[in-house]
């Protein structure tokens, strides 16, 4: 059962983290272009 309970929660983290990753690259590069 702790399994279980790690594996979606583990995952939305995972995601949360690749999308902050993605908007941080997206204004990096914003302010890189100007």
């Amino acid at each position: 059962k702790n399994s279980a309970r790690f594996c979606p929660f583990s995952l939305s983290i995972r995601l949360s983290d690749l999308l902050v990753a993605f908007a941080v690259g997206v204004v990096f590069s914003l302010f890189c272009g100007k």
